[in-house]
């Protein structure tokens, strides 16, 4: 089967629609302001040392408070400042230093350059604001990073979760199963830090951080985190930082109006309702403040093509998220976080092809505590010392009943065949130093810490059966054992970088990390480096680049292998009626020492000002993954068939990427991507049998392309003020579709796998219209969000069953849909 990619005249269209909104919009603007510059501190020598980490808040009359971090290079930047502000108040907050205040006068169209320096005693400076000024957003060599930041976050239009803005990335992609991969790597490749601690399942090695959005200050995506102080991961970081309060009391109120549910023609309850609050201010004026948020989901996801009455994923949690901070003392600040996030998914991976008696109900409970000390050691070191607890529970359950689960050619049925209840654990301690031992020019940084994870449970299956078209059985499949699971695992880990100012045209980092993990027993060290060079005199174009090697944290399931229950395989004759042999039963074997995950990535890029207002810039990467887990199916020496664990699975992904940024007037802007990306490799890695979602079906292993493979991307979004307070966010996706394979009647692979033809072409246009107005002289904010503007099809399922009466159909597209928006602010 072939399915027709990138229809051009249609993308043509929808590109056109995009762009002469903008262009309307662009004109009814106001212009507004940007206000950037950089922090640093005075060494002892005299000489100043860029700070990175200081969180700027940007205070205007009429304008909800705006927070940004300093970048490693001590950088900062708020775009978008609405013009005729008046007189705004910048706060430069970094722990272990007073808060230092900064007043300046804003008009339309101006670039507010700030220099601010900070030391043991606040320095107050007065800030010049000049039209020309030269504000860029972050110092010219620092290594690029993707960044959302919260007022992205805040006029895009997206759901209520700080990872539903991840794909405005370029390199960032929601695979079919709904879930993010970024960069190409598997789920279990990629690092989450929160609040710098380590915010994935134990278990699993997934993404489990469940956070407010409103709690949430800044999100970075690094494709290819070359310092050495990001481990745990194939190179692949995604980092966030939570929001402190202020010297000043707010409350933040969002989304409090329910949505009705309609199915069938008629209103059927309640569809969702997302309420969040954010209460923060001070305890102790300039010693102790506290931000409390918290954020409830009730929501009904429809699976089109199901019956309306059977046809949605309920979704019901709630997420806490506590920070104190608190100044001991002009050299000494310590901060305490805790985040309490509660979730249940009612008939979890639901589509046409699982209805609602077929699916799972998950119950996850996380809960993640930090404390943070940090000492400033004279006048250009800082010593901080983590300690984090994660605790991390699931519960797997059938949605309905407790009989056997039938897979047919058309549709599933029976009662899910898994259940879980298993307990995550993990505890870290982390020491870091940072230090200026050579002057401005070298900002060394060392660490060192160990954590202890742990993992028990039970994992408990029921028997599932393989049957024919006409219903007559082909395979039984029963399990033995008692799949109880325990494992545990110490780690260690130290790194050592230096980001060098080799000259003002040149900067390097570069360095080494050490890991240890009791599990493989194995000791790794990872030298790694990046380049940033100013490659024209004009100062226009900058080179980027670097190279390194990753070892990322075997998952704790992964090492339980052996105690998981054995599948017994009944092969039926072609009637259905005997057996046409012996029950079978696969041991679960490991085929080799466990390996630890390792990669290898380097990528190149040019960025170029081609005029005032446009950047331009290009670039390429690669990443080679060796000792990835596979599930396989195959004969031992001796001729039996067994479950085999394998550690020498590969994957490779390369990504080729153009991406252009306009700045419309002031700080608004639209961003145009392209990106030819390929992701191969195996296609039986562990969490696809053995995660949240188990697999009862397992078949021999193969390589080919990954199921989030996307040849081509196209992604267009602008953010536009207008006039009278009104905002516009528009953006445009276009790729080419997931590649599907072909089944049998057994479940039996059909040709290659993931090479039978790809989903249609995916093409959606969503944006967000916001209105600020004061109410009862409040800031409020409404707005209206529509997804799938041009009710393009966009099928999330494929009936890839040959015996099938649908074969090759596509099915489950989400129409065009409307979203209402309210923040009240006081």
């Amino acid at each position: 089967m072939t399915v027709a990619m990138m229809p051009g005249a249609f993308v043509l269209r929808c590109a056109s629609v995009f762009l002469i909104l903008l262009s309307g919009t662009a004109r009814a603007q106001q212009p507004s302001a940007t206000v950037a510059g950089t922090v640093s501190v005075t060494a002892p020598d005299g000489q100043s040392m860029f700070l990175p980490g200081v969180t700027l808040t940007l205070t205007c009359p009429g304008a909800p408070e705006r927070k940004e971090v300093s970048n490693e290079q001590g950088a900062f930047r708020f775009d978008n400042v609405s013009a005729g502000s008046g007189v705004c108040a910048i706060v430069a907050d970094l722990e272990g230093f007073r808060s230092s205040s900064r007043t300046l006068t804003l008009k339309g169209g101006d670039r507010a350059a700030v220099a601010l320096e900070l030391g043991l005693d606040t320095l107050q400076e007065d800030v010049t604001v000049r039209g020309n000024a030269d504000a860029a957003g972050e110092s010219t060599l620092t290594a690029h990073v993707e960044r959302m930041s919260a007022e992205t976050m805040r006029m895009a239009p997206i759901g209520g979760r700080f990872q539903d803005a991840l794909p405005l990335i370029p390199g960032v992609l929601r695979g079919p199963d709904g879930l993010l991969n970024i960069s190409g790597a598997r789920r279990n490749q990629s690092a989450v830090t929160f609040n710098s601690a380590d915010g994935t399942d134990p278990v699993t090695g997934e993404d489990s951080l469940e956070l407010p959005i409103d709690a949430v200050s800044s999100v970075q995506v690094r494709g290819a985190a070359y310092a050495p102080e990001f481990g745990l991961s194939a190179g692949v970081v995604t980092t966030v930082e939570t929001v402190r309060a202020g010297d000043a009391w707010r409350v933040t109120l969002n989304d409090l109006e329910p949505r009705v549910r309609r199915r069938g023609g008629a209103f059927r309850g309640l569809e969702s309702f997302t309420p969040r609050i954010t209460v923060g201010g001070p305890i102790v004026k300039r010693r102790l403040t506290l931000l409390q948020s918290a954020q409830y989901e009730y929501s009904q996801t429809r699976v089109f093509g199901l019956p309306p009455s059977e046809s949605d994923t309920k979704v019901q949690s709630f997420e806490s998220f506590s920070r104190a901070d608190w100044t001991a003392s002009q050299t000494n600040r310590f901060t305490g976080v805790a985040l309490v996030s509660p979730r249940k998914t009612t008939y979890a991976g639901l589509n046409t092809f699982n209805p609602q008696p077929v699916t799972p109900t998950i119950t996850n409970h996380n809960v993640l505590g930090s404390a943070s000390d940090q000492i400033v050691a004279g006048a250009a070191a800082l010593l901080e010392t983590r300690v984090s607890v994660k605790q991390s529970d699931t519960t797997i359950d059938p949605s309905r009943g407790d009989g056997p689960m039938v897979l047919a050619p058309d549709t599933n049925a029976g009662a899910y065949f898994n259940t879980q209840d298993r307990r995550g654990r993990r505890v870290e301690w982390l020491t870091t130093y940072a230090f200026a031992p050579f002057g401005p020019t070298h900002t060394v940084k060392l660490g060192a810490g160990v954590t202890r994870e742990l993992f028990s449970g039970i994992s408990e299956n029921r028997p599932v059966a393989i049957v024919r078209e006409d219903g007559t059985p082909s395979q039984q499949i029963a399990f033995t054992g008692s799949g109880r699971l325990d494992r545990g695992r110490t780690a260690v880990q130290g790194y050592a970088q230096d980001a060098w100012t080799a000259g003002p045209r040149a900067t390097v980092q570069y360095g080494a990390r050490y890991d240890y993990e009791s599990v493989t027993g194995r000791h790794h060290i990872a030298p790694r480096v990046s380049v940033s060079v100013l490659a024209s005199a004009d100062g226009r174009t900058v080179v980027r680049g670097g190279a390194g090697v990753f070892y990322h944290a075997l998952p704790l399931n992964v090492a339980t292998f052996e105690q998981l229950q054995r599948r017994v395989v009944t092969s039926m004759a072609p009637d259905g009626s005997d057996a046409s042999g012996r029950p079978v039963e696969l041991p679960n074997i490991v085929a080799s020492d466990l390996r630890t995950p390792r990669s290898l990535s380097w990528n190149l890029q040019v960025e170029r000002q081609v005029i005032e207002r446009l950047f331009v810039r290009a670039g390429f990467q690669q990443r080679e993954n060796r000792s990835e887990s596979v599930i396989d199916l195959g004969p031992l020496p001796d001729g039996s068939a067994a479950t085999i664990l394998r550690t020498d699975g590969r994957s490779r992904y390369r990504e080729g990427q153009v991406t252009a940024r306009y700045q419309i007037r002031g700080a608004d802007e639209i961003v145009a991507s392209y990106t030819r990306a390929s992701a191969v490799g195996n296609l039986n890695d562990f969490n696809s049998f053995f995660g949240n979602l188990e697999n009862p079906v397992v078949r021999p292993d193969a390589r080919g392309p990954l199921p989030w493979d996307v040849p081509n991307r196209v992604l267009v979004w602008g953010s536009v003020s207008l006039s009278r307070g009104f905002a516009l966010f528009p953006v445009l996706d276009v790729r080419d579709g997931f590649p599907v394979s072909n089944l049998d009647a057994d479940r039996n692979f059909v040709g290659p796998r993931n090479r039978a033809g790809r989903y249609p072409t995916f093409v959606s246009l969503d944006t967000q219209l916001t209105k600020k107005l004061r109410v009862f002289h409040h800031q409020a904010t409404i707005g209206l969000k529509v997804f799938n503007v041009t009710n393009h099809f966009n099928p999330r399922d494929y009936q890839g069953n040959v015996d099938s009466r649908d074969f090759g159909g596509f099915n489950n597209s989400v129409g065009r849909t409307f979203r209402g928006k309210w923040v009240f602010e006081f």
